[in-house]
């Protein structure tokens, strides 16, 4: 479903329900208007508010002659903590899992309270398990497309260890 944000004109964002693994997801996707399946095409078309007409549901290619800023498509994690955040976490390396190696890059980002801004780590490549140093209470995994084709990622890990309070 598409839906204005709070104090928008236009809709912009949009909430997912993905029935197979019983889960909802949100997004910034500005679209005002258009139609469903017609008999050419089983796929809806869809304007934005610039009136670029997009057809959604095929490909893999998300550019257009004037794509907005953020079109590059991600996943980003909620924040991750050890002990309910009040223990401090340092991170060696992160363990990608990706169907198609190479594809995708990743963003560490890590911040010490809730409420501060993080600070971002990388990219970092997907091919292989990839050292890094980085620590804080709460930290987020960023998947980005490296190369507009068809990509997947499974569960990627991360070698952890507590710190301390500090």
């Amino acid at each position: 479903w598409f839906y204005p944000s709070s104090g928008s004109t236009e809709v912009d964002r949009y909430v997912a329900w993905n029935y197979l693994e019983n889960h909802w997801s949100t997004g910034k996707l500005a679209r005002t208007c258009g139609f469903a399946a017609t008999t050419t095409s089983t796929k809806p078309v869809l304007l934005d508010p610039n009136g670029f007409v997009y057809q959604h549901e095929i490909g893999t290619d998300h550019s257009s002659n004037q794509p907005p800023a953020d079109a590059v498509p991600f996943v980003e994690s909620g924040p991750i903590e050890i002990a309910q955040g009040d223990q401090v976490m340092h991170v060696f390396e992160i363990i990608p899992d990706e169907a198609n190696s190479g594809q995708t890059q990743f963003y560490l980002l890590g911040s010490f309270y809730p409420n501060e801004t993080p600070t971002l780590h990388g990219p970092f490549s997907s091919l292989d398990p990839t050292p890094v140093r980085m620590q804080g209470r709460q930290v987020q995994l960023r998947i980005e497309e490296n190369v507009a084709e068809d990509w997947r990622v499974g569960y990627f890990r991360l070698d952890v260890q507590q710190g301390g309070r500090r």
